[in-house]
């Protein structure tokens, strides 16, 4: 077995665990030698997934090295989107209350939809997720928030 420089980056190291339910490991006592020193013996990582220093991601440790096996990765979502057809929703059903009722209640509404839809129509295009719902959270904002010109939630 050779050993290898630790400041070699193309040699992984071994993965250190970490087991926050446990502060101590119980290490069976064993006699000093002639010296009048206790021998120390490294206990071996046992197989699992640890964050590859490296990459950064969560990779396999099969006890020994590392394998080619990388936990997947969770994808981000557009919760700008999300907020957006919630506003819209909201805003659409709300501003057409007569007596300005509609109007202090589903014109802000309408105006964080628009904000949020802008907001996620543009993370759509980066993280590939949720265009359409911030383009239907927009549609029904814009549409509630221009009816309000049109008299929504004042006189009809």
């Amino acid at each position: 077995m050779t050993m290898t420089d630790p400041k070699d980056s193309n040699v992984p190291a071994a993965p250190v665990p970490y087991i926050p339910s446990q502060t101590l490991v119980p290490v069976p006592l064993q006699q000093p030698d002639a010296l009048g020193q206790v021998p120390v013996t490294a206990q071996p990582t046992p197989a699992g997934w640890y964050r590859d220093h490296n990459s950064g991601q969560m990779r396999w440790w099969d006890g020994q090295r590392w394998t080619e096996n990388f936990a997947p990765t969770a994808t981000a979502g557009n919760g700008a989107a999300t907020a957006a057809l919630v506003f819209g929703i909201l805003g659409f059903l709300l501003t057409p209350i007569p007596l300005f009722i509609g109007l202090f209640l589903g014109g802000p509404l309408d105006i964080l939809g628009i904000i949020f839809g802008i907001i996620g129509v543009s993370k759509a295009g980066k993280v590939g997720r949720g265009g359409a719902a911030a383009v239907w959270g927009l549609v029904l904002s814009g549409l509630a928030f221009i009816s309000i010109f049109l008299g929504a939630g004042t006189i009809w």
